[in-house]
Formats: C-alpha cells, structure tokens, sequence
C-alpha cells in the first residue's frame, strides 16, 4: 500500500513538472511547448514545436527535433508556418483546424502534424 501511494505521489509531482514546462512566460510572450500536448506523427514522427504568444497572437513557430525528412520539413517551415504567424489566435485556430489552410505538397503528414501541434498549443494557452 505504501509503496502505491508513493508511486501516485511521484506521478502526481511528474504531472505538475510536466505542465510547468508546457508553458514558460518571458517578459509579455507565453511560449507553449507542444513535446507532451500533441502525440500526432507526421511522415516518421511526432513533430512537436514552440509556439510564441504575444497580446493573444502567434508571433513564432519554432520546430524542435524531430525524425521527419528535412527536405520536406524546410518546406513546411517555409510554406506553412506563415500563415499561422501574425494571426490573432482566434483566426488561428480555424487555420488549424483539419480543413483550415491546404498543407505542404510532397509534405502532406508533415504540414498535419504540425497542424494538430500548432492547435493543441492555441488549445492549451487559451485556457
């Protein structure tokens, strides 16, 4: 019983480490790690990312390590961050849903997976 107990104890304080790390505030920008949020693989993958909030927009997109093809995630970075970047996240988040902007060519699960990311992200700092 004991050893139970400890065992919740510990998960529950991985838990909240977990979700300090999630979000991170540096100066007025809110930065949303999406490693935990969002399991959803592209090409190879998980594909998760750093989205930077400013005055309730998306302000950055940064990519952070991943498996997928280079080649291809270049492209995404280029083609398809953009048009999340500078939109008010209300405007994001129909862009981010499954029908809201067309994805890379050649990167189809790529530019999907970083769309369910950029979402769980606009999801978690909406709350």
């Amino acid at each position: 019983m004991k050893k139970f107990l400890f065992c919740m104890m510990m998960s529950a304080v991985s838990m909240v480490a977990m979700a300090e790390d999630v979000m991170t505030k540096s100066g007025d920008t809110c930065v949303v790690n999406t490693t935990t949020l969002c399991d959803v693989k592209g090409y190879r993958s998980t594909t998760p990312l750093k989205v930077y909030f400013l005055k309730n927009k998306i302000v950055k997109i940064v990519p952070l390590k991943n498996m997928e093809s280079k080649k291809y995630f270049v492209r995404v970075e280029k083609e398809f961050f953009p048009n999340f970047v500078g939109q008010k996240v209300a405007k994001a988040k129909k862009l981010s849903a499954p029908n809201g902007v067309d994805g890379v060519t050649g990167a189809t699960l790529s530019s999907n997976a970083v769309r369910s990311n950029v979402a769980a992200a606009i999801k978690y700092y909406s709350k």
